[in-house]
């Protein structure tokens, strides 16, 4: 059974490496809702209202614009293999597709996520920032993509922010989506967001003061946070 008091690292494993010490599948049977039991608690689900993005002219709510099969994990030990999803990063919302087909969105909270891009070797990992109950940053939020797996996890946060546009002689704005990514840190159940690499070196040498010395050989802002999470986990 997965709680909040096993280290973050383990509970991550639980999904990614697929241990567990009771995996649970579940087939998308309306008869399923009403019990309580699997992802949706009501007895129809869920159907998105596309006419949400209607008048958006550029940019996108979606982590990617198709459905993808993934292992899900909602946090309290259920774990369900090959589902296909599609994820609104804007709406924080996660869609799936029953037997038949028919689009619904997922009412259980998931907190981790194991997709399977098609066509490529390479899996994908997001976790929920609700997967961190004590984290006191709530500009956090919503789903993050793990890049490095250790004493200190880096994440990037993937949020979505819609604009709105409006004609001065129009009566009706359309909309656009773009993307804000923050590369986030996680220490001991704790988020923070970086903003500058000497801002990560300093935070991580308040726990191991060696990486204080650490001479980061990396270019680009994203490459030394790489480098600079790897060398912590490394000590």
């Amino acid at each position: 059974m997965i709680n909040n008091l096993v280290h973050p690292c383990l509970l991550l494993l639980f999904l990614f490496t697929g241990m567990s010490s009771g995996q649970a599948q579940f087939t998308f049977d309306h008869g399923n809702y009403q019990k309580g039991r699997g992802f949706v608690t009501d007895v129809t689900g869920r159907k998105p209202d596309a006419a949400n993005y209607d008048r958006v002219t550029d940019g996108s709510p979606w982590w990617y614009d198709f459905f993808m099969p993934a292992d899900l994990a909602d946090g309290k030990g259920g774990v369900y293999k090959n589902i296909p999803v599609k994820i609104d990063l804007l709406a924080d919302k996660v869609f799936y597709k029953d037997s038949t087909g028919a689009l619904f969105e997922l009412m259980t909270p998931i907190k981790y996520l194991r997709a399977f891009l098609p066509g490529s070797a390479d899996t994908l990992k997001l976790v929920h920032a609700k997967y961190y109950p004590n984290n006191h940053d709530r500009s956090i939020t919503g789903w993050m993509q793990l890049q490095v797996l250790g004493e200190a996890v880096l994440l990037q946060d993937l949020n979505k922010v819609m604009n709105e546009n409006k004609a001065f002689s129009s009566a009706v704005a359309d909309y656009t989506i773009s993307n804000q990514l923050y590369w986030v840190v996680a220490l001991d159940g704790q988020l923070y967001k970086i903003k500058k690499t000497k801002e990560l070196q300093q935070l991580l040498a308040q726990r191991k003061p060696a990486m204080q010395q650490f001479v980061v050989k990396q270019k680009g802002f994203g490459a030394q946070v790489h480098e600079l999470v790897t060398a912590y986990n490394r000590m």
